[in-house]
């Protein structure tokens, strides 16, 4: 019957078997002979190295608790220790697990560019959609379907600061806040009056207004 060691807290799993294999008095060639284990898994556990083992927890914890019976010490500490090796990534046993985790800065990194020019061809769109984009026309004055005695009428409105408007085809100027207005001398009769705001690069917007000149 054997008696378990005690194992020394803050020691390494390497550090734990190699002193327990040294108060044995036995090498670590003959350790693996006598365990029918090759001289380089224990040689790996020996030196912390659990990437040296064949890859998946059941070699490692097959391989540490046959050598753990050997030695007469406690599995389950030692056990322990092997598992905080995984948290500190020095292990191979996760690496599935590791790989993921050294793959995620760099799926951050890509993540973050691919937003970037997302959101750069975005804009672009949005700016391109506003260039060429038809402005708008607000007529204040006069109304749609006006009829009036009076010959001359003020048309008021708003539109784009850049636009070259026209009213029947004459140039009105408009302010830096997209306001104009102008004065009309209607004819006797139904009245057309012709609205047409551009851009430099868009659509023309047109707005058709009909006024009637009734005599007094």
């Amino acid at each position: 019957m054997f008696t378990s060691k005690r194992i020394i807290r803050g020691q390494t799993l390497g550090e734990k078997l190699r002193e327990a294999r040294s108060d044995k008095g036995v090498s670590l060639d003959k350790a693996a002979k006598n365990l029918g284990i090759a001289f380089k898994y224990l040689e790996a556990l020996e030196n912390n190295n659990l990437k040296g083992l064949p890859a998946g927890r059941t070699y490692v914890k097959n391989f540490l608790k046959l050598y753990a019976g050997y030695l007469n010490l406690d599995f389950n500490d030692l056990w322990r220790v092997a598992r905080e090796l995984e948290f500190r990534d020095e292990t191979g046993f996760s690496r599935l697990g590791r790989k993921y985790f050294l793959s995620w800065p760099k799926f951050i990194a890509r993540a973050l560019i691919f937003l970037v020019v997302l959101a750069v061809v975005v804009f672009l769109i949005f700016k391109i959609k506003a260039i060429f984009a038809p402005p708008f026309l607000d007529i204040a004055s006069p109304e749609d379907g006006l009829i009036t005695t009076s010959r001359e009428i003020a048309v008021i409105g708003r539109s784009n600061p850049e636009v070259e408007l026209m009213i029947n085809n004459k140039i009105i100027f408009v302010d830096k806040e997209g306001s104009f207005k102008t004065s009309l001398d209607l004819q006797k009769g139904l009245n057309l009056i012709k609205i047409t705001a551009k851009k430099k690069y868009g659509r023309e917007r047109e707005v058709d207004l009909r006024v009637l000149l009734q005599a007094e």
